[in-house]
């Protein structure tokens, strides 16, 4: 060990590897939405030739093709929304009363069947979450034609959408709520709509066609 290159150097540490963070409800939740809106949007343009638009009418007709036969629907008669209403309202009074709720209505059959599936969907007082996160739920109640009866159907939808005001009010821009998800999730989405469907639209890869049909909305 008379030269100096005859120095034994002791090997460097090893450095740890940081993994990256995984990512919360809130963030896996806006990369799904981001993902299909590109999916959903450009699914149609994928068989098609470099450089040559798609032939729309053709996509449509497959898209019908290939989707199940649509239910027949129809508004609600007014002597369905009475019985709702007579019903609900003797239902209310046995439980101490309360006012009329905000009723909806959806009214559809099968195609080829005879009597029709008569749903009222029943909306409580709108409620404060955590900070502007506002929502409200809806009760479902099918109708028996045959029992000539309401029941519940146990069914549920919830709104939401973000408001200042102190009872929440009604927002037109409410979003129907299909997963369970924290209140803080909830409000990072809402307020990241707009960025959102912009990060879907930078996944379309310059296909403008996507970028104009691309909704400008979520619900």
């Amino acid at each position: 060990m008379n030269r100096l290159t005859d120095i034994p150097v002791a090997a460097p540490w090893p450095q740890p590897r940081l993994r990256p963070p995984a990512p919360g409800p809130a963030s896996a939740l806006a990369l799904g939405l981001a993902l299909a809106l590109a999916a959903g949007c450009c699914g149609a343009a994928q068989g098609a030739a470099p450089g040559k638009a798609p032939d729309r009418a053709q996509d449509r007709a497959q898209d019908r093709a290939r989707q199940p036969a649509a239910a027949e629907t129809r508004a609600a008669t007014e002597a369905e929304i009475k019985s709702f209403e007579s019903w609900f309202g003797q239902r209310a009074a046995a439980a101490g009363g309360g006012p009329a709720p905000k009723t909806s209505y959806e009214v559809q059959r099968a195609e080829g069947a005879r009597d029709w599936s008569v749903t009222a969907w029943a909306e409580r007082a709108p409620q404060r979450a955590a900070w502007r996160l506002c929502l409200v739920q809806s009760d479902g109640f099918d109708y028996d034609p045959k029992a000539q009866r309401w029941s519940e159907s146990g069914r549920q939808r919830k709104y939401v959408w973000l408001d200042r005001s102190s009872d929440c009010g009604v927002s037109p821009q409410r979003v129907h709520l299909k997963q369970p998800l924290g209140d803080r999730d909830i409000v990072t989405v809402l307020e990241q709509q707009g960025t959102l469907l912009q990060g879907a639209r930078l996944l379309f890869a310059g296909n403008t066609q996507c970028a104009r049909s691309a909704p400008t909305n979520s619900s």
